[in-house]
């Protein structure tokens, strides 16, 4: 966690090096010089672009590679301009959609909140077309995401998770349990319902960030209400932490995001992150960007990464998750990021209970609140149960006989 360039900082294999450095922001000399000597030598362009798949960041590579004046042989060099052309193209499908149901919300009085995806790449790169992006977010007062659900369905929206229809009680158990659920738009794009922001109870509640909210973010000169800079701040470092940092894409967001900030606004993020709920998660996000960007670590931020033996346990289970092969957490690396970070807020016992609950058994079982508790006991049979019947499902399409 130290202040220098990424390859001073971490081991890391040449083809994540250089994907690293051409992640970096701003897109300056300083930038260009680092992606030039990382591209010295380098022949494992397979491997880069499968890096490059693996973080979703094709966008933001082409780019520095151009500035750089780096040269990439043939596939990888078309491969890598279709790549960043579908991230421009999905981005703007994106934009499209979010003008489209700002208006939509507004002329029905649903007060809604747009956050990371394309209103963040405008943000943090000024443009729409580097980040990758894959569905619109928004977060919606409890209250009204039943409302918003109907409106969305009137209007050619199919909700597809948890699934097609909800009762009463399903949508009661689910407000309760779970913080999201997901539509698809007439035109494949998804759309993400939150009234929720993080899984950790305590962690970054959202009321405050909606009555914070302003209009500054501009769309096919439509304004669209998003979280405050700070605010935002904090969101992405606790995303990021409950994600477990798999990708860098998440970690090159919030760089880009901060990057204009002095070392004093640096701090006064971090500051605010603690009053949102979100300290641990921001001392982590930001040693991190030390480790992989150079950014300048805030005294406080470094105090309470060497004071708190969870946030060091979070660290090496990041640094290992940016490194691995694979994006696709497996059970031992997600969760215990997830118990970590409850740990840091106080609320290990209850996040215990709350990883055990699977929405689907919730769903099915609908049990009252008293009988919360019997959720985790019903996971392990339940899994086991739906497994079998895939199975069996399977078994008979390939007999003939469904």
């Amino acid at each position: 966690m130290a202040d220098s360039a990424p390859a001073q900082l971490i081991e890391v294999p040449p083809a994540l090096r250089l994907i690293a450095a051409a992640c970096r922001w701003p897109g300056d000399a300083v930038r260009n010089a680092a992606v030039r000597e990382a591209a010295e030598g380098f022949r494992d362009w397979p491997e880069l672009m499968r890096l490059v798949d693996r973080h979703r960041v094709p966008g933001l590579v082409q780019k520095a590679f151009a500035a750089a004046g780096v040269t990439v042989p043939e596939p990888a060099r078309a491969e890598l301009a279709r790549a960043a052309g579908a991230v421009a193209l999905k981005s703007m499908a994106c934009a499209g959609e979010t003008v489209q149901l700002q208006q939509l919300l507004d002329d029905a009085g649903i007060a809604v909140t747009f956050f990371k995806g394309v209103t963040l790449g405008a943000r943090a790169y000024g443009s729409i077309a580097l980040k990758h992006g894959k569905d619109v977010d928004c977060l919606i007062s409890a209250r009204d995401v039943r409302r918003c659900v109907a409106l969305l369905e009137d209007h050619g929206y199919r909700l597809v998770v948890p699934r097609r229809r909800l009762s009463s009680r399903q949508w009661r158990i689910l407000l309760r349990v779970d913080k999201e659920v997901v539509l698809l738009s007439k035109t494949g794009i998804q759309v993400e319902v939150h009234w929720g922001l993080t899984g950790i109870s305590g962690m970054l509640p959202p009321t405050p960030l909606i009555a914070a909210v302003s209009r500054g973010d501009m769309l096919a000169g439509r304004a669209i209400a998003g979280f405050a800079p700070d605010d935002l701040f904090a969101y992405l470092c606790a995303h990021g932490a409950e994600s477990g940092w798999s990708r860098i894409k998440w970690l090159a967001d919030l760089n880009a995001l901060i990057a204009p900030a002095s070392p004093a606004e640096l701090e006064q993020l971090f500051r605010h992150a603690e009053v949102r709920r979100a300290g641990p998660a921001a001392a982590l996000a930001l040693a991190l960007c030390a480790d992989w960007f150079g950014r300048a670590l805030p005294p406080p931020a470094r105090a309470a990464m060497r004071g708190k033996w969870a946030l060091r346990a979070m660290h090496a289970i990041a640094l290992a998750n940016l490194r691995a092969d694979d994006s696709a957490l497996p059970w031992y690396r997600d969760t215990p990021m997830k118990l970590l970070l409850a740990v840091t807020h106080g609320g290990l016992p209850g996040q215990l209970v709350r990883s055990m609950i699977a929405v689907d058994d919730a769903m099915r079982f609908q049990l009252p609140r008293p009988l919360y508790f019997l959720y985790p006991l019903l996971r392990v049979p339940s899994a086991l149960w739906r497994k079998m019947h895939a199975r069996r499902v399977a078994e008979g399409h390939a007999a003939g006989y469904t």
